[in-house]
C-alpha cells in the first residue's frame, strides 16, 4: 500500500479515575456514578451502587492482546473459551494514552483513527434508572476523553452522548462540536427515559438534537453496546445483565450485539427521521453484517404492501443514509452489494482481542477488492465521513 489508512474502530481502556475525575461533587458524593471498589484484592466497577460484569477486569491490566481471539472468531478454536483461549498481555501506555499511541499509530501505518470506549458502553443502561447521574457520568468521562485524546485527531475521540434529557444532549452536543468533535457516539437501542419509560430515537421530541447533528455536519457513530435488551433475555434464562464472558448467556450471545441496530435501523427509516433529516449519516461499527439483509429484507416487504408508510424504497434511503463498519471475518463482497462499496468503512477494533491483531491484516480478508475499492474501504471513506458536512 501506497497510502496510509484511517481507522474507524479502535479503542482504548478507561482507566479508574476516567468517570470520577470531573464528575459533578454532588454525584459523586451519592454514589450514584461510577466508583471503583477494591474488595478481596480484586478491583470492581459499582454503577449507581451495583457491581458490574460488562467487563471482566476493570483495570484491563493485565488485559487480552490485540486479535488474539482470531481463531476464535474464524471458527477455529476446537471448542475452547474465548476466557481460555485469549493471550493475556500487561497493561500497555498505548491502550489509554495520547502519546504512546501516536507512536504506534505512526508503526501501524495508521494516519487517524476514531477512539471509541470500551467499559462506558454498558454505563447508559446500568443508569437507566437515574438519568440525572447518567448525563453528569457521560459528561465528566467526555471531558476526561477531551483531556486525554481530544476530539481532532489523528486521535479522533468520539464524546459518547445519552439522549434521555434533550436539553443536556443538545447542550453536551453544542460543547462537543465547539471542541471540535467530528463524529459523535451513540448507543442502539431505545433512548431511556425518566421514570423508567423508554422512546424511539426517531421521535419528534428528540428532533432538537438531530437538527444540531444535521446541522454541524457530524456523522454519528452507533457501537454495540448493552442496549437494554437483556430485559427480554432474561425471560429465556440468560442472566438479567449483559455479562459477554458468562457461559449462562445463551440468547443473548446469538442476539445481543446486532439485533438493537437492527430494529433501530428500521425504526429510523420507517418513523421518517430520514426525511426530516435528510443529511444525517449513521454509521453501524462493531455490529456485524448479518443484521442488514434482514432488516432491509422486512422493510422492503412493508414498501410493497404498505408504500405509504414510506417516502422512497427503504434501499435507496439506507444506501444515502448508512454506513457500516464490519467485522473482519464478514462477507464484505456481500456487504457491498447492498450499501455500496463507498458505504463500507475498516475497523480494525484495535487493541480489542476480538480484532486484527494490526490494522493492515485487515486486507487480507478482502481478496476481491481491486486497488481503487481497497483504498475506499481502508482511507477513503472514512475520511469523507470525519469531515464535517453540514
Amino acid at each position: 500500500m501506497d497510502y496510509q489508512l484511517i481507522d474507524f474502530d479502535t479503542h482504548y481502556y478507561e482507566p479508574l479515575d476516567a468517570y470520577t475525575r470531573h464528575l459533578d461533587p454532588k454525584i459523586r458524593k451519592q454514589r450514584r456514578g461510577v466508583e471503583m471498589v477494591t474488595t478481596g484484592g480484586r478491583t470492581y466497577a459499582s454503577i449507581g451502587g451495583r457491581l458490574s460484569n460488562f467487563v471482566p477486569n476493570v483495570t484491563f491490566n493485565p488485559v487480552a492482546g490485540p486479535g488474539s481471539l482470531e481463531a476464535y472468531f474464524r471458527g477455529e478454536a476446537d471448542g475452547g473459551r474465548a476466557r481460555e483461549l485469549a493471550d493475556v498481555v500487561p497493561l500497555d501506555p498505548s491502550y489509554q494514552e495520547r502519546v504512546p499511541r501516536l507512536a504506534v499509530m505512526a508503526e501501524q501505518g495508521v494516519e487517524e483513527c476514531v477512539l471509541l470506549a470500551t467499559f462506558a458502553y454498558g454505563i447508559e443502561e446500568a443508569l437507566c434508572g437515574d438519568v440525572e447521574a447518567m448525563h453528569a457520568t457521560m459528561e465528566a468521562f467526555n471531558r476526561w476523553l477531551h483531556e486525554e485524546f481530544g476530539f481532532t485527531g489523528p486521535t479522533i475521540a468520539a464524546p459518547m452522548i445519552p439522549m434521555s434529557d434533550v436539553e443536556r444532549a443538545c447542550a453536551e452536543l453544542r460543547w462537543a462540536l465547539s471542541e471540535g468533535a467530528r463524529v459523535i457516539a451513540l448507543t442502539p437501542g431505545p433512548v431511556r427515559l425518566a421514570g423508567g419509560d423508554r422512546c424511539s430515537p426517531a421521535h419528534p421530541r428528540f428532533d432538537p438534537f438531530w437538527q444540531i447533528v444535521e446541522g454541524a455536519g457530524v456523522t454519528v457513530a452507533y457501537h454495540a453496546a448493552d442496549a437494554g435488551y437483556f430485559r427480554y433475555f432474561k425471560d429465556y434464562g440468560d442472566p438479567a445483565d449483559f455479562n459477554p464472558f458468562s457461559s449462562a448467556m445463551k440468547l443473548g450471545s446469538l442476539w445481543a450485539i446486532d439485533r438493537p441496530m437492527q430494529d433501530m435501523v428500521a425504526v429510523l427509516v420507517m418513523q421518517k427521521l430520514f426525511d426530516r433529516f435528510p443529511n444525517l449519516r449513521i454509521v453501524s461499527v462493531e455490529q456485524g453484517i448479518d443484521w442488514l439483509p434482514v432488516v432491509l429484507d422486512r422493510l422492503t416487504k412493508q414498501y410493497k404492501r404498505r408504500p405509504w408508510i414510506f417516502a422512497e424504497p427503504p434501499e435507496e434511503t439506507l444506501r444515502r443514509h448508512l454506513w457500516v463498519c464490519p467485522f473482519w471475518e464478514d462477507d464484505v463482497t456481500a456487504l457491498i452489494d447492498v450499501v455500496g462499496v463507498d458505504h463500507v468503512v475498516f475497523g480494525s477494533d484495535w487493541p480489542h482481542p476480538e480484532g486484527v491483531a494490526e490494522p493492515r491484516d485487515f486486507t487480507k480478508y478482502l481478496p476481491t477488492l481491486d486497488d481503487a475499492d481497497l483504498r475506499k474501504v481502508m482511507r477513503t471513506n472514512a475520511g469523507s465521513l470525519l469531515t464535517l458536512q453540514p
